[in-house]
């Protein structure tokens, strides 16, 4: 399991990954590393023994899984999928078809279909969710929710 140990939320997730991945019985090779090197072997197919792994967290931003086709992780295109190389026709198909749905309702029915096809051939296991409190200045105006995002900030007349 590689763990970026330089990245502190990163470096949890891999703690608490850990832990749970042990507490299952499993035996786990925790290899805390840079995020570089991180980087650099999660795109190798290589076993574990030779340069590769078998596990690795990070964390997206929730706007990465508002839909399928954003969804990165969730692409299960093979060698040219995210790192893991998943593959799944039947998510592809469905995720292709979104692009062509008439409305709304449909584009839910295919997001449901998606997700439930993602329990049966798991790309990705979601770890959990983080929240990131913030504060700010009360002489702040226009601070977006959400995300940290300062680009519409501006100080109170």
């Amino acid at each position: 399991m590689l763990v970026a140990a330089n990245e502190p939320d990163l470096k949890a997730y891999g703690d608490v990954a850990a832990a749970m991945l042990q507490r299952a019985g499993m035996q786990v090779d925790y290899q805390a590393i840079d995020a570089g090197t991180v980087a650099q072997r999660r795109v190798s197919t290589k076993p574990p023994d030779q340069g590769g792994w078998n596990a690795f967290c990070t964390g997206l931003a929730g706007f990465t899984f508002l839909d399928p086709v954003r969804n990165v992780p969730l692409r299960c295109n093979g060698d040219k999928a995210w790192p893991g190389w998943p593959t799944s026709p039947q998510i592809e198909q469905l995720r292709t078809a979104s692009f062509d749905a008439p409305d709304l309702a449909a584009q839910r029915k295919l997001a449901a279909e998606i997700q439930a096809r993602a329990f049966v051939d798991v790309p990705y296991y979601p770890l959990g969710l983080g929240l990131f409190p913030t504060a700010y200045r009360t002489d702040l105006a226009d601070v977006p929710k959400g995300i940290p995002l300062f680009w519409s900030v501006r100080r109170q007349a």
